[in-house]
């Protein structure tokens, strides 16, 4: 029996190396780019990728394009294999943001927000796929597969790259936040399933029901067991680290076995191995037993190294010199157009039926709007087929959940801290820019507007940013009203 596992020569070893370097250098300075001019890290990372494939690097030093990107399949599977476990750990750490309590509380606003999100843009799929010319089809596919794939890209959101935005933005504890986050979730588990289910069809060559309810059924027994056997044996092993005191270590271990073992379950089930990587997050994050030492360390590695070669991946793939040919670039216009307005439509519709301001229900229409893992799966099937994290305000709370009572000063001592602080700290900087990009736009109607400070009063500034109205509803988590979350 020949031994299976092929190592890399040196030179596909420099290639992936310098593959490594030159992307995650380029997706970390153009996301940088991006956060100086108050947009998400995520169109600078992409970008990135955009400019060292085909469409820019590609066409401007051809030869060096073909060394950097060589068309042998154990480089590109390298490659291809660090940027999945990027999404992997992306999908983990989205995991960890829900509030399920606050999300409960606005089941009715996710639940019709999250069905008109997906019903509006997966009808105008379907449309769009039925009057796209053969040209996009090929000769050996069938045109109703076609159209429920590009249903199914149009219709479905991309979790992590909403939870990441939302979180650079300090949206993520917000109502507006958490209702996109659960709409994202409801968008991630049915677009894996659908595009499961898709897929069946198309390798098949025809409709089975026995397919559905085996991907369905086989979803909703993993859902049910993972959250349930699954979250006691977490809460075990979470546990047993700990017997001895805080263990990031040990903790990091439980975080990356249960990724890989959900992972494993939902790719035996036919759905990609992303959905679990959630779910585990999900499971993770809702363990009393968990460190939270331990979702700073996650993020750091994610964003720091992963989650930019991920992005700037997913750009390389991108050939914009494609459009030039025939009606191409017409028509995906039009493809474009109809997944944002009907995607925007739908969360709108929802959002209002809900009882939501204008104003969140347009916030809620743009987030949804973000694509990404599940669309890009979607149109290669059918190619193939034809930040650290911020320091805690003053007056974070204590392990038994209170809030810390402000140190009495005489006034004298008051002024001469005013005077000494002539500009705002660097948290309360990170939390104004934040307002002024986004709470104009993103805010609850229920938010009272209130004019800008003096520039000169740090004390101002911080009563400003830090509202007195804030309240603390658990150790780990503070209420919508707070514009700066933890």
């Amino acid at each position: 029996m020949q031994f299976a596992l092929l190592p890399l020569d040196e030179h596909e070893l420099l290639v992936f190396w310098t593959q490594l370097l030159v992307l995650v250098a380029a997706a970390r300075f153009c996301g940088a780019v991006m956060r100086r001019l108050n947009l998400p890290s995520v169109i600078g990372q992409l970008g990135a990728g955009v400019i060292l494939g085909p469409s820019i690097f590609g066409r401007v030093w051809t030869d060096g394009f073909e060394w950097f990107l060589p068309e042998h399949e154990i480089s590109s599977g390298a490659l291809f294999a660090v940027s999945r476990l990027g999404v992997a750990f992306l999908h983990v750490t989205a995991g960890f943001e829900p509030a399920l309590g606050q999300i409960r509380r606005l089941g009715r606003a996710a639940a019709l927000v999250t069905g008109f999100s997906l019903v509006v843009p997966l009808s105008g799929g379907l449309v769009v796929g039925g009057v796209l010319p053969e040209s996009f089809i090929g000769s050996e596919s069938d045109r109703t597969v076609f159209a429920l794939f590009v249903a199914a890209a149009l219709a479905v959101s991309a979790l992590a790259v909403i939870a990441k935005i939302l979180s650079e933005l300090g949206l993520m504890r917000r109502d507006f936040g958490q209702i996109t986050v659960a709409a994202g979730m409801a968008n991630d588990v049915v677009g894996w399933s659908m595009l499961a289910v898709f897929t069946g069809f198309a390798t098949s060559g025809e409709d089975s029901a026995s397919g559905i309810v085996r991907t369905v059924g086989g979803l909703a027994i993993f859902l049910a067991l993972a959250m349930t056997v699954g979250q006691r044996a977490v809460d075990r092993a979470l546990r047993w680290v700990r017997r001895d005191g805080p263990d990031v270590a040990g903790a990091m271990t439980v975080v990356v076995m249960t990724m890989l073992i959900y992972g494993v379950a939902t790719q035996a089930l036919g759905i990609e191995a992303v959905l679990g990587a959630f779910v585990a997050g999900v499971v993770l994050h809702r363990s009393r037993f968990q460190q939270r030492e331990v979702l700073d360390h996650l993020e750091s590695v994610t964003n720091t190294f992963l989650a930019p070669v991920f992005f700037a991946t997913a750009g390389l793939r991108v050939d914009l010199g494609l459009l030039g040919q025939d009606d191409a670039i017409a028509w995906a216009g039009v493809v474009v157009a109809v997944a944002i307005v009907a995607k925007f439509v739908g969360a709108f519709v929802g959002a209002k039926l809900a009882g939501q301001s204008n104003r969140a229900a347009t916030a809620l229409g743009a987030g949804l709007n973000a694509r990404g893992w599940s669309s890009r799966r979607s149109g290669s099937f059918c190619r193939r087929r034809g930040t650290p994290p911020r320091s805690p305000p003053p007056s974070w709370p204590s392990s038994r959940g209170r809030r810390r009572r402000p140190r009495r000063s005489s006034p004298s001592a008051m002024r001469m801290r005013t005077s000494a602080s002539s500009r705002p700290s660097s948290t309360s900087v990170r939390s104004i820019t934040t307002v002024q990009v986004v709470c104009r736009s993103a805010v609850d109607a229920t938010s009272p507007r209130r004019s800008w400070p003096s520039p000169t009063s740090a004390m101002a500034w911080w009563s400003w940013v830090w509202p007195s109205g804030m309240r603390v509803s658990c150790t780990r988590r503070w209420s919508t009203n707070c514009c700066s979350p933890p």
